[in-house]
């Protein structure tokens, strides 16, 4: 299977040398677009098309942060569906891209195959993202999730 999205930090999207063929859903908080603000907004115009989620990379609310929302996971996952190939990029390329990432391809391929768009090594999705996917597609993702990792560190 060729994997249907392809997972990047903020930082590896702002120095891609090409993105225009590439469709990006963006899954930065706010304060984080500060950093690289105007470069990150360049390369996202110069894409296929665009689609921005803005929460932080935790679980649950914290003040002033924001968890991942049902509706915005969701939007994401509707925007995401036919439109390939896709770049999702979070901060660090780690968790809400990864999370959100894999969601999109258990959507497209299904949950065995959707898994291996993560690199175990490098990926850690962020759960609540996981716990919203899990609700709407009416399956459990986790123990899969937890088994798909566990054979990489026992290949490692």
């Amino acid at each position: 299977m060729t994997n249907p999205v392809i997972i990047l930090s903020a930082q590896a999207v702002i120095v891609a040398s090409d993105v225009s063929k590439f469709y990006i859903l963006s899954c930065l908080a706010p304060h984080e677009k500060s950093y690289y603000g105007q470069f990150l907004e360049k390369k996202l115009a110069s894409s296929k098309g665009f689609l921005k989620l803005e929460f932080d990379d935790i679980v649950k609310d914290v003040f002033p942060y924001v968890s991942p929302t049902k509706e915005q996971v969701l939007e994401g996952l509707k925007w995401a569906k036919d439109r390939r190939p896709l770049i999702v990029h979070c901060w660090a390329g780690v968790s809400r891209s990864s999370a959100m990432a894999l969601l999109i391809a258990i959507q497209s391929v299904g949950l065995n195959d959707g898994l291996k768009v993560l690199s175990p090594s490098l990926h850690y999705p962020n759960e609540r993202i996981i716990e919203i996917g899990e609700t709407h597609f009416g399956f459990s993702i986790e123990p899969s999730l937890q088994h798909y990792l566990k054979l990489d560190e026992n290949n490692a």
